[in-house]
């Protein structure tokens, strides 16, 4: 009897790719690469909060921000029910926020405030003030702040129901701000005022072209608006500040 050899190639096993995470990132974040399906990302603490957001414009990139409280936590960061190389490990518990104060600045800093949630910014006798992420360094915050009128202002900056370091702290009174003052580009699309902090609350333009504003860069209380004016049509333009015309604010433009 004869017979015919036959073969069998059994298929390797799929090797499922799996996630990685890099430590390396910041104090109090890191990265996850690979993350196909979000839905299967497991971050568990006890008594710990993660903050997951999108890394960068690449698929399956994301940052974990956290914020690690009282004792030493363990971590476990799991995809499909399994730890990924490296979960669990242990983290230890944060320091408080500080404040960065410069005597000669109308602006200070607040570091290491993990959970925006947890931060809270009172300033006394009506100090305005505004207060500003940094999404390049987590926990980081700045806070622009604009005293006047008569006596010393006081901030109360707390995390979590307590005072950070250095707080509460006094800024004494500035001269008030001139009257605003605009100027025109030489093309006039562009209207620039000075002397108008807060500008996106209190500066207010009334017109029949359309607009961008934005603040600039450099200085907090100096903005710009941007007319567009493409069509043919007589556009009035008006621009107010706490509710006051800026003189040379009241125009027609073509």
């Amino acid at each position: 009897m004869a017979f015919q050899h036959v073969y069998s190639h059994a298929a390797a096993p799929a090797v499922e790719e799996r996630p990685t995470f890099d430590m390396k990132h910041g104090e109090r974040s890191f990265v996850l690469n690979g993350v196909k399906d979000v839905g299967a990302l497991e971050l568990q603490s006890p008594n710990m909060e993660f903050q997951l957001r999108k890394y960068s414009k690449e698929d399956g990139r994301y940052r974990v921000d956290f914020e690690p409280r009282g004792e030493e936590h363990v971590v476990d960061v799991k995809y499909n029910g399994k730890h990924l190389e490296g979960s669990p490990f242990q983290l230890k518990p944060a320091g408080k926020p500080s404040l960065d104060v410069q005597s000669d600045s109308k602006r200070f800093l607040v570091n290491g405030a993990f959970n925006q949630d947890a931060l809270n910014v009172q300033g006394s006798n009506g100090v305005a003030y505004d207060v500003y992420a940094n999404r390049e360094v987590p926990g980081q915050y700045r806070v622009d702040f604009f005293p006047q009128g008569n006596g010393e202002h006081q901030f109360d900056v707390t995390y979590n129901g307590e005072h950070v370091e250095g707080s509460p702290f006094q800024v004494k009174p500035v001269a008030a701000l001139p009257a605003p003052v605009m100027s025109m580009s030489p093309d006039r699309k562009v209207m620039s005022f000075q002397h108008v902090p807060h500008a996106k609350q209190k500066l207010e333009i009334d017109s029949t072209a359309a607009y961008q504003m934005f603040e600039d860069k450099q200085d907090p209380n100096t903005a710009h608006v941007l007319l567009e004016t493409g069509d043919q049509n007589v556009h009035r333009v008006k621009a107010s500040y706490n509710g006051k015309e800026i003189e040379g604010a009241n125009f027609y433009l073509a």
